[in-house]
């Protein structure tokens, strides 16, 4: 990917193997068109999205016990959306 870089790794989530690309680190970020800056919103302010963050990796353990089956689910949060 062009701008920045990945890492690959696999998380058990129950019985399941998930192979999960993420940003290499939380310092990344891209605003190739400058409208972020022009907007005066500097890189500290970026969410810090494209990690695997523990509250995101214990609410898809905690969802893995539930029947969804035909349930709609909106996960509201910041990282990848593992849950």
């Amino acid at each position: 990917m062009p701008g920045y870089q990945v890492r690959e790794i696999e998380q058990p989530i129950g019985g399941q193997r998930y192979r999960l690309r993420l940003l290499s680190d939380t310092q990344q970020f891209a605003d190739p068109d400058g409208h972020g800056a022009r907007a005066g919103i500097s890189s500290a302010q970026w969410s810090l999205f494209g990690q695997l963050w523990p509250a995101g990796r214990m609410l898809a353990q905690a969802m893995d016990r539930f029947d969804i089956a035909g349930k709609r689910i909106l996960e509201l949060g910041c990282g990848i959306g593992l849950a």
